[in-house]
């Protein structure tokens, strides 16, 4: 268990988004897996750049608990991507619930929309949106439960307002119910062209 209850905001500076459980960049050939995060001040997991990487069976809950919707990071599982064109990583049976902004999110860091994440079999209840695409190449998100969130999946920008999300993403065969807003939102107001859609 990583909790951070004791986590404070910073007195100069309120809000950090570098105040997470585990932070790590430009990472391969790992697995996350069987861990609890609970209670982090900003991302609980926010791990960027994976490169072959399973991030599985993990309970993420009150993360970002310090932020402000909208403000950068402040998730449960937050995916930076971008390094190379290829990024395959697994985020499955995680179990994310009750964190300021997504339950998970993928969010391009660099110039590049990385492929091959595969999003699938996690359970989100309670963020502001239980999944997020802000903005990464051909994102498969598959048979998850989004329920009880602001919004069950969310085509977004990022926090950072760095992606433009849609690029030929895969939803299916998930479970989105009884969210306040949508079940699926799109919202993103950037005008360069889409290599494809969802």
């Amino acid at each position: 268990t990583i909790d951070g209850e004791n986590q404070t905001l910073n007195p100069a500076s309120g809000y950090l988004p570098e105040i997470k459980a585990i932070f790590m960049q430009f990472y391969s050939n790992t697995t996350i897996d069987d861990m609890e995060i609970i209670n982090i001040g900003a991302t609980g997991l926010g791990v960027d750049m994976p490169l072959n990487c399973y991030i599985t069976r993990n309970v993420v809950d009150n993360c970002g608990r310090l932020a402000t919707v909208g403000a950068l990071g402040a998730s449960g599982i937050g995916l930076g991507t971008g390094a190379w064109d290829s990024e395959p990583i697994f985020v499955s049976q995680n179990i994310c619930t009750n964190n300021k902004n997504y339950g998970i999110f993928f969010e391009p860091q660099g110039s590049g929309n990385a492929q091959d994440a595969i999003c699938a079999h996690n359970t989100c209840i309670g963020n502001y949106a239980g999944i997020a695409d802000c903005g990464i190449e051909g994102l498969l998100t598959q048979g998850n439960s989004l329920r009880n969130n602001v919004h069950g999946f969310l085509m977004y920008p990022g926090t950072n307002g760095a992606g433009k999300p849609g690029r030929r993403g895969r939803l299916e065969g998930n479970v989105i119910r009884n969210n306040s807003q949508n079940g699926v939102s799109a919202i993103c107001d950037k005008n360069d062209p889409l290599t494809g859609q969802y």
